[in-house]
């Protein structure tokens, strides 16, 4: 039987206490002034979801039968409270329709913006204080970045952004600057970190340590330092004939060296061209250098030209394009010789050991790891003795398995172990190439046999001999630590042969200047793809074009026709076009490439190079018209 308890807290009509929403509430009636009789409920008080009050019994309750007669009766239930004899595992069944009549409050919209930069409440430690009062001026000038990063973004990167051309040029640029700029200094870093967790191009500028093999030691003078260090090929590969090793060579020098020059005085006299074009647009270019870059392109003749505009222009601007004309002209000129000084072949060579102070060397392919005997328990040996590692490696494992299983060391004794042998060595180890094979000599020997090796014609027990490890060259046998540093790489006059690689610091500055040639030449095309007009409207110069330019201002210049400057006297004419003998030089204009009327066709004028495309279609038709 459930003991309702009915408080006067919240008034239900009766209709909402059926599946009305309710949740439990601990919590203590605050005492007010207009009840003051009231008492703080020490039990679960049931209310409406979401309100969670204190509910106040009166002591005054109305009376039960003047709640009937009322026309609105309303019931209120602040708690339901089961009997301590009632089974509370299996809840009522109006628990089910509580959340039924419920009427939710309607959800507002969280402004984020002001809990994160405009706190509602003020806090009320002291700190807080603090932290609170610089943070406006803080968020005034976080929206004030904001603002200008926003305004910039959007007025100026988007606005170069859309004006730039993604024709297929660019991307053709783009892909040239990634495969020949940026990639091979990515593959450089790669290879000459020294290993992870080392920089990257550590060993480009490290000392080079020229080794051959296997040596004992740094060998002796192939550390290579200081200018030496430039040409050392310590990257190299192969052992092949000198005839192929100079094959290779010379393919080398031919298709890498001559192809990546042409591929750079291409790229250069398509960047060079476009930015005279931008130069010519302000100003005009002199009929020497327009000859040499956009006629003949990067060559010696276009340095010295180069050098001479240099004190003749007073243009800034073009006085800064034109030295940097001259350095990247040098570059195409220099590509071929640094192709072929960061490479070539040399002999093959092995290490040699210097077996005293009297430059006696022998092939360290002669010198043998050995065990070396220095005498017995009671007698030391003059001279160390070479006994085969093979041997040691038997006499060694039979007597650990003899005094692991057996006691062998008094009179009489009986026992017997089985040898058991693991890996042991074979006999044609040496210190370039050695091999271990499995011996599978399994036999009973009794516990107190002798396990002998001969020394020089007599035998010793394994158990009776102190000894070391070492080597030996012939019958002499020679400490470990004796032939540190004795190592010389010298060729193999045996068999000689060559190999063919890289020296590491020379090509590390060759791809250093590429990548830097290359950004550089991206950015000067770039400027002037934005910038000159002739070239926005598509002009693209060629060796034809600027022959016929050049024709066109001699033609004006000296008022000669086609076949008198064919065959004028070509001193007077260059003095005429050059600016020689206190002379005018001649000029290149950029009116010569906007078509005006010419002879015979004084009715028609096309400007730009739209007119004349125009032009050449109009020449078609009427081509296919006759």
């Amino acid at each position: 039987m459930a003991l309702f308890r009915i408080f006067t807290a919240r008034t239900y009509h009766p209709k909402e206490v059926i599946g009305g929403d309710l949740e439990p509430c601990v919590s203590y009636c605050a005492f007010n002034a207009s009840y003051t009789n009231a008492v703080p409920p020490t039990f679960p008080v049931w209310t409406a979801r979401g309100t969670c009050t204190a509910a106040c019994r009166k002591t005054d309750m109305m009376d039960e039968e003047e709640k009937k007669n009322d026309k609105n009766t309303t019931i209120t239930v602040l708690s339901i409270s089961p009997t301590l004899t009632e089974d509370r595992s299996t809840p009522p069944p109006y628990r089910g329709t509580w959340d039924n009549d419920s009427v939710p409050s309607p959800g507002k919209k969280r402004n984020w913006g002001a809990v994160f930069w405009k706190p509602k409440s003020r806090w009320i430690w002291a700190r807080g204080d603090g932290w609170n009062t610089p943070s406006k001026p803080t968020t005034k000038a976080t929206d004030k970045g904001f603002k200008a990063g926003y305004t910039c973004s959007r007025d100026t990167i988007w606005a170069a952004f859309k004006k730039f051309r993604s024709s297929r040029g660019q991307c053709f640029a783009l892909a040239l600057l990634a495969v020949f700029g940026l990639l091979p200094m990515v593959l450089l870093g790669v290879f000459t970190s020294g290993g992870p967790g080392y920089s990257p191009y550590q060993q480009v500028f490290s000392d080079k340590i020229m080794g051959c093999g296997q040596s004992l030691g740094s060998p002796q003078n192939a550390t290579a330092s200081g200018i030496q260090k430039l040409f050392v090929l310590d990257v190299t590969f192969g052992r092949y004939s000198f005839a192929a090793v100079k094959t290779i060579d010379v393919i080398w020098d031919l298709f890498i060296g001559r192809g990546f020059q042409i591929c750079a005085s291409w790229a250069a006299y398509k960047a060079f061209c476009d930015a005279l074009l931008l130069v010519i647009e302000r100003q005009p270019a002199s009929f020497r250098i327009f000859q040499r870059i956009a006629l003949e392109g990067p060559s010696l003749d276009s340095l010295w030209t180069l050098t001479k505009e240099l004190f003749t222009r007073n243009d800034t601007r073009t006085k800064f394009l034109f030295s940097y004309m001259f350095v990247a002209t040098l570059y195409v000129l220099m590509v071929p010789i640094f192709l072929g000084a960061m490479t070539g072949y040399d002999s093959t060579n092995i290490p040699w050991i210097n077996l005293d102070d009297s430059n006696n060397i022998v092939p360290a392919s002669l010198i043998k790891p050995s065990w070396v005997a220095l005498g017995t328990k009671n007698e030391t040996f003059k001279h160390p003795a070479c006994v085969d590692w093979s041997v040691v490696d038997k006499a060694r494992q039979m007597d650990t398995a003899r005094f692991g299983r057996c006691i062998y060391d008094f009179p009489g004794n009986m026992q017997t172990f089985t040898y058991d042998p693991y890996w042991s060595d074979s006999y044609d180890q040496t210190l370039e190439s050695g091999s271990r094979q499995r011996n599978s000599n399994h036999a009973e020997r009794p516990g107190n046999a002798s396990m002998d090796i001969e020394i020089n014609g007599q035998k010793y027990d394994y158990a009776t001999l102190k000894s070391e490890s070492g080597y030996c060259y012939g019958d002499v046998a020679y400490d470990y630590t004796y032939f540190e540093d004795r190592t010389r790489c010298l060729p193999d006059t045996a068999n000689p042969s060559y190999k063919w690689g890289f020296a590491t610091m020379m090509s590390g500055l060759f791809i250093f200047l590429t990548f830097g040639w290359c950004t550089s030449l991206y950015i000067v095309w770039q400027h002037a793809q934005c910038k000159s007009t002739l070239v926005q409207t598509g002009y693209t110069m060629t060796p034809l074009r600027a022959a016929f330019a050049m024709a066109k201002a001699a033609k004006k210049k000296t008022g000669l026709a086609e076949q008198q400057l064919i065959r004028a006297y070509t001193e007077d004419l260059e003095n005429e076009l050059y600016g020689r003998a206190g002379l005018v030089a001649t000029s290149i204009e950029y009116g010569l490439f906007v078509e005006e009327p010419g002879v015979g066709d004084a009715d028609q004028m096309y400007h730009g190079v739209r007119g004349v495309r125009a032009r050449h279609v109009r020449g078609e038709v009427d081509v296919e018209a006759k």
